[in-house]
């Protein structure tokens, strides 16, 4: 028969990952067999701290609860829990329902879904069906964890939130799991709030999507200074930026050295990858030689950021708040960076997409630069120094001239 229609509705009281188990339903797109999952459905709400209405038509619904205050309603009908996999994903919810989750308490529920440590696999994947995979198939294979359901990874974000999990919580966005602003609302404020400079850079780094709140946090939280903004970040992050930095470039320049070698040594042609290993080298390192660290401690924490391309819509959400100051800042990282791509040209390629990853390619410090011109050019004329009107700190650098030379040296390149 044809699958009922599943109603969701969602209801947030505090802000924090609202709809942290809406995705259950998603998931599911098979009819309940009869006889099937009935136990184990009510297990799974009884466990998460839900409540099993029975309608007069048999169908069942939910309203989950967590502790962020995250409240959900879910029609279930068509939701079947079948396989040990599901029992998994029930201890899981479970765990992540409960107001005070240690490290140990995610280890263990995210366990099963990271090293394939679940009870068993689920039935409706050990069996050959029409368009499913074959019985030898990769993805059935005994050792293969089971994928991670939408609503665990979404309960398991919420606690980690909630409990300050931060080494879970990074795991889980290395392991490529937190894809968008969308699938953790909330994280990139927490985790600036907590200081957390290095887990946001790996965010932004990843990330299939950010969201222009989550940028405008990240370019506020480093550009500008405690006195202004209570999630600035500190100087110990900013210089544990630079390091990181620092490592990036000699790492990438230790594989372009290694692989010139063995083409040297061993014979082998390999010009393409020669030639693309030593631009990412240079681009490596002009990412921390082309940026003072006293004058400009911040930059280095910038590269991920704008790293990622930024859209008009975007821009306009996020670039006319900044202060002046912190306009005039960017302007001069903008200009820096724009002045780096000028000198490399003379020796490699750098006008394509790619660039290592935690650093802005060419084409996107230009849609950057025009942005943010287009957004204050008021303030770059007027204004004229990064202290403001008054010009009390205008030694640390011109806003007019920042913006003046990357003007230039974008149109240069557009």
């Amino acid at each position: 028969g044809e699958s009922r229609r599943r109603r969701l509705r969602r209801r947030d009281e505090t802000g924090v990952f609202p709809g942290a188990i809406a995705a259950a339903a998603a998931t599911a797109a098979a009819p309940p067999h009869a006889g099937v999952a009935t136990l184990e459905l009510e297990a799974l709400l009884a466990s998460a701290g839900g409540h099993v209405p029975v309608a007069a038509d048999g169908e069942k619904s939910a309203s989950f609860s967590f502790g962020s205050g995250a409240v959900v309603e879910v029609d279930l009908a068509g939701l079947s829990l079948d396989g040990d996999d599901d029992a998994d994903a029930v201890d899981a919810l479970a765990a992540f329902a409960r107001e005070d989750v240690t490290a140990a308490d995610a280890a263990a529920a995210l366990a099963p879904f990271a090293r394939g440590e679940g009870r068993r696999r689920s039935k409706s994947k050990s069996k050959s069906a029409k368009g499913g995979a074959g019985k030898n198939s990769p993805a059935n294979d005994a050792g293969s964890p089971p994928p991670m359901p939408p609503a665990v990874l979404s309960a398991a974000l919420d606690a980690c939130v909630r409990n300050r999990l931060w080494g879970p919580l990074r795991e889980l966005v290395d392991a490529g799991l937190v894809t968008s602003s969308t699938a953790a609302p909330g994280m990139v404020r927490a985790l600036l709030d907590a200081d957390r400079l290095e887990d946001v850079e790996a965010f932004v780094s990843s990330a299939a999507d950010v969201s222009a709140e989550d940028l405008r946090l990240c370019l506020d939280a480093i550009l500008a200074t405690p006195e202004t903004c209570a999630f600035a970040a500190s100087p110990a992050s900013l210089a544990a930026s630079r390091e990181r930095r620092v490592a990036a470039a000699e790492s990438a320049v230790a594989a372009a050295e290694a692989l010139a070698k063995r083409e040297s040594e061993k014979g082998e042609k390999t010009p393409r990858e020669l030639r693309a290993a030593a631009r990412d080298a240079r681009v490596a390192a002009a990412a921390v030689e082309s940026f003072d660290a006293k004058a400009m401690p911040w930059a280095f924490a910038l590269h991920a950021v704008i790293s990622r391309p930024i859209d008009p819509i975007a821009a306009a959400d996020t670039l006319p708040s900044l202060s002046a100051e912190a306009a005039a800042k960017l302007a001069s990282f903008a200009s820096a960076w724009l002045q780096a791509y000028a000198d490399l040209a003379a020796s490699c390629d750098v006008s394509g997409v790619s660039a290592p990853v935690g650093v802005p390619s060419l084409p996107t410090l230009v849609g950057w630069t025009s942005a943010l011109i287009d957004a204050h050019f008021t303030s770059f004329a007027v204004e004229g120094s990064m202290g403001g009107p008054d010009g009390d700190e205008g030694g640390e650098g011109d806003a007019a001239a920042a913006a003046a030379a990357a003007r230039c040296a974008a149109r240069s390149y557009s």
